[in-house]
């Protein structure tokens, strides 16, 4: 064009954003004494402190609940609770929470009693109590013996 010589440049462009929460299962049921993974899935730049909250209490990890988190990219990042061996007061809403300096989000999972285990996480083994489990394998042939037994 005859102006002179051409100029370029990159520039990279962060875009910073509040949190924003979803919840791929917002109810989720699980029997007395098997484990139970409550899931959210969060978007946020920059990255945002996660917590899981109970009955306003913050929860942490002990022999009740295992929190993770996975950054699946720089803004992507699900974290899970898992409630191990659940035992009754361990039924209700959880919360989880997200913030970064731009804001907080909050989303809720639904924890409740069903009869029948449900799989996955259940699916591995059975605890009664700490003396005797039964593993699926083990069920399943006694389900089939009892079967012919009253067939």
């Amino acid at each position: 064009n005859g102006v002179g010589k051409g100029a370029r440049r990159n520039i990279a462009v962060e875009v910073e954003f509040a949190p924003v929460i979803s919840v791929p299962r917002p109810r989720l049921g699980q029997a007395l004494q098997y484990d139970m993974d409550l899931v959210c899935h969060v978007e946020a730049y920059p990255p945002p402190a996660l917590s899981w909250i109970k009955d306003d209490v913050v929860l942490s990890n002990n022999q009740h609940y295992s929190i993770s988190h996975f950054a699946t990219a720089d803004e992507f990042t699900d974290t899970t609770l898992r409630v191990i061996t659940i035992e009754k007061r361990q039924y209700g809403n959880y919360s989880c929470k997200a913030a970064n300096k731009l804001g907080s989000s909050q989303q809720w999972v639904d924890l409740f009693e069903t009869v029948i285990p449900v799989c996955p996480p259940a699916c591995g083994q059975a605890r009664y109590s700490s003396a005797a489990s039964v593993t699926t394998s083990n069920a399943l042939i006694l389900l089939v013996a009892l079967f012919f037994f009253f067939k």
